[in-house]
Parts: structure tokens; sequence; C-alpha cells
């Protein structure tokens, strides 16, 4: 999913377009605006939509070398993780 929206109280949502995105922050509006008779939030202004343009993923993972000196034993392999294009 390439989309989100955001609302302090519902949290962080994915979407699949778009308008789905777009319309998911117009509805937290609205009921906002519904319960402004006793004035606003102080988090209205914290309500997002958006594109997601890079998330993180796992880049790499091996096991452990002897060559890996200062890995704790704790462990058996080596992970690291960077963004990439959605």
């Amino acid at each position: 999913m390439k989309y989100f929206s955001y609302h302090p109280e519902s949290g962080f949502q994915l979407h699949e377009t778009e308008e789905l995105a777009k319309q998911c922050a117009i509805n937290y509006l609205a009921v906002e605006r519904e319960e402004a008779y006793e004035g606003w939030s102080d988090y209205v202004d914290q309500i997002f939509w958006g594109e997601i343009k890079q998330h993180v993923v796992e880049i790499m993972n091996r096991p452990i070398t002897d060559q890996d000196i200062y890995i704790s034993n704790d462990f058996d392999s080596i992970v690291d993780y960077g963004l990439v294009d959605v």
C-alpha cells in the first residue's frame, strides 16, 4: 500500500489509493468539526494523509563468521536494514 492517513486518536493507516487516504483524512476532520462546538481539539492540526515514498526492509542477513570478533555470542547472524522505494 502506497498511501497513508493519520489521526492522533486513530493512528497511522495504510490505503490502496490516494483517494481513500484523502477521504479518510477528510472524515477525521469532519468528526473533529462536529465536536468543535466545545472548541477545537488540540491535535486537529495533526491530521495528515500522503504518499509513502520509501520504507525500511531487510537488506542483508548473513551468518556470523569467525571474522566477526565484536559480535555478541547471543546472535547467530548479522542483519541490516535500509530504505527502498515503495
